[in-house]
């Protein structure tokens, strides 16, 4: 595959077990080009600009190389392997700063507004600002979301 680099086409090729080379022009582009050579699986990257007859020649002949079909070969079965989508939903929990997020009144709620009264800040969720309201210990004004 020959191709720009976005995150979408770079996996899409990979999946299929297909050597690539990258003309990045744009943000994450060159990363993707780079992670893909370094995992043997294409060429190096050929930013858009120096991109020639000669260059694209000589990468189309470097993804002929078996050991770059059996690299793409390798990722493709990797790929297909794993839940990418579980992964990341996993990774997105296990970084998400959770005792920033929840209430201090009630914390197995997460936390809505933020309360500052006289010098103090609590985080709380809308049934303790509620409860709040209701029994005249802070008032709506007191709330930031």
């Amino acid at each position: 595959m020959v191709h720009h680099g976005g995150a979408g086409t770079t996996a899409c090729g990979l999946v299929n077990a297909r050597p690539t080379i990258i003309i990045p022009f744009f943000g994450d582009q060159p990363f993707w080009g780079r992670l893909v050579a370094a995992a043997g699986a294409g060429a190096a990257p050929i930013p858009h600009r120096e991109l020639t007859t000669e260059a694209l020649v000589e990468a189309l002949q470097h993804c002929f190389a078996e050991k770059v079909q059996v690299a793409a070969r390798e990722i493709a079965t990797n790929m297909r392997r794993e839940d990418g989508v579980q992964a990341a939903v996993e990774s997105f929990h296990r970084n998400l700063p959770i005792p920033s997020m929840v209430c201090d009144v009630l914390p197995q709620y997460a936390a809505t507004w933020k309360c500052k009264k006289k010098g103090n800040s609590i985080k709380l969720c809308d049934l303790a600002a509620s409860a709040l309201i209701a029994e005249g210990k802070v008032k709506s004004t007191d709330l930031k979301p």
